[in-house]
C-alpha cells in the first residue's frame, strides 16, 4: 500500500486544526468559569468590604454620639457649677466671711507694726493690698 503524501499532509492539517478548535472551546470553557469564579469571589470580597466598611462608620457615628453626650453632660455640670458657686460668692454669708478674713488680715498687719515701729511705712500698702484682693 502506498501512502499518498498529499493525503497525509491534509489529514495532518485537519487534526491540527481540529485539535486546535478543540483546544480552543475547552480553554473557553474553563476560563469562563475561572472568571466567574473570579467574578464571585471579588464580589464576596468587595460584600465583605463594605460590611466592615459599614461597621466601622457605625462604630464611629456611636463614639461621636457618645462623645457629644459626656461634653453635653460635662457642661451642663458645669454650668450647674459655676451657677452654684456664684450664689454661694453672692450670698450674705459669704461676704460676710470675706469681710471677717480681711479684717483679720488688717489686724495682723497692725499687730506686726506694734511690735516694730519701723513696719508702719509699710502699713499703707499692706492696708491696701489686702482691700483689693
Amino acid at each position: 500500500m502506498k501512502i499518498n503524501k498529499l493525503v497525509v499532509a491534509k489529514t495532518l492539517f485537519y487534526l491540527c486544526i481540529f485539535t486546535s478548535i478543540f483546544l480552543c472551546v475547552y480553554a473557553c470553557a474553563c476560563h469562563k468559569n475561572d472568571s466567574q469564579y473570579n467574578i464571585e469571589s471579588r464580589l464576596e470580597y468587595v460584600e465583605a468590604e463594605n460590611d466592615s466598611l459599614k461597621s466601622v462608620i457605625s462604630e464611629m457615628v456611636a463614639e461621636k454620639e457618645n462623645n457629644e453626650r459626656i461634653y453635653f453632660e460635662k457642661e451642663s455640670a458645669l454650668v450647674l457649677q459655676n451657677e452654684i458657686l456664684k450664689q454661694k460668692y453672692d450670698s450674705v454669708e459669704h461676704i460676710c466671711d470675706l469681710n471677717t478674713y480681711k479684717l483679720n488680715r488688717i489686724d495682723y498687719y497692725v499687730d506686726i507694726c506694734a511690735k516694730n515701729s519701723k513696719q508702719k511705712t509699710y502699713l499703707y500698702g499692706w492696708i491696701r493690698r489686702v482691700l483689693n484682693k
